[in-house]
């Protein structure tokens, strides 16, 4: 209020104040109030942020493609699988079986094989849920289930939905798939890692606001298809 008076002694009818008693001194410095208050998020270390950027960026650019790559190809399976009876099914899976390219979908559960047969049936080009194709409740499908299970002993098996993972250096420094069963379920939880990294590198790089990082990454998801 005191260096308002002055400010504005030219107008007012008592004149004002004459004399500023701070001069050259913001009225927030007077009052020992910074404009911009301190920070009440912590800093993050280096040592925690520059692994956590690198690692962003390993998801996006080694990780990414065969992401997006394995996602287009699930949704591709889902989009052709069709409803059929219980005999043309079974035609199906003869024909696949046939073909010596095709491999069925395993689990690598503590060691041992077990087959995906939910993502069996998208395979062999049917969706199965209802019919129960591989019940155990019936000889037909347990027929059936131990066909599949010949293929598994015969080692016609594939642990990811695609092939030609991108090879990474482990920590025990062998090579090798950087994932080692990219299959519907553990996608959706890859997928979800895919969008931190895209946030976490935007944030890293641009230096933006939290609201402002939401509008970019919305910018980025539609451009790229929605992916």
């Amino acid at each position: 209020m005191i260096k308002t008076l002055h400010r504005f002694r030219g107008t007012l009818a008592s004149t004002g104040l004459a004399r500023d008693p701070w001069p050259d001194t913001s009225t927030n410095a007077v009052v020992d109030h910074p404009t911009v208050p301190e920070l009440k998020t912590p800093v993050i270390r280096p040592e925690t942020w520059f692994p956590l950027v690198r690692a962003a960026w390993a998801y996006i650019n080694d990780f990414g493609p065969d992401i997006l790559r394995a996602l287009d190809y699930w949704r591709r399976l889902q989009t052709e699988a069709r409803p059929l009876s219980t005999a043309d099914a079974d035609t199906r899976f003869t024909a696949w079986v046939a073909d010596p390219g095709n491999e069925v979908p395993v689990h690598q559960l503590t060691g041992k094989s077990t087959v995906n047969w939910q993502l069996l049936t998208f395979l062999i080009g049917f969706e199965s849920r209802k019919m129960a194709f591989f019940t155990k409740q019936n000889r037909a499908g347990l027929a059936r289930r131990a066909t599949a299970e010949r293929l598994v002993a015969e080692g016609r098996i594939r642990t990811s939905l695609i092939d030609g993972l991108r090879e990474v250096t482990r920590p025990d420094d062998s090579r090798g798939p950087w994932h080692g069963t990219l299959q519907p379920r553990e996608l959706a939880v890859e997928c979800l890692a895919l969008r931190n990294a895209c946030y976490v590198f935007v944030a890293a790089l641009s230096m933006m606001r939290d609201g402002e990082n939401g509008a970019e990454l919305h910018l980025m998801q539609h451009s790229a298809g929605s992916k």
